[in-house]
């Protein structure tokens, strides 16, 4: 038996990479957003980068879902609805 222990650089992509992302598959998406400086020192100092090589190698892990397919599927769940909240 094996055990993977994963860890990651960022758990999940920033503000920035997902508004590009979002913005690829709604072109006329506004976003707007500020970085919080204390909460972004939190962040950097857990910073894991992630090794998933042997999963890849030992069980042939392949992740399919990255952020596009991320965004993709949150745009044809919500219908691509007004998420400005007003």
């Amino acid at each position: 038996r094996s055990v993977y222990g994963l860890t990651s650089q960022k758990p999940s992509p920033s503000a920035g990479e997902l508004a590009d992302a979002i913005k690829r598959k709604i072109p006329e998406a506004e976003i707007v957003f500020e970085v919080d400086e204390e909460k972004q020192r939190i962040l950097d100092d857990v910073e894991r980068e992630i090794d998933d090589s042997r999963a890849r190698s030992e069980w042939g892990f392949n992740p399919v879902y990255g952020l596009d397919e991320m965004v993709k599927d949150m745009a044809e769940t919500l219908g691509a609805q007004d998420l400005s909240g007003s």
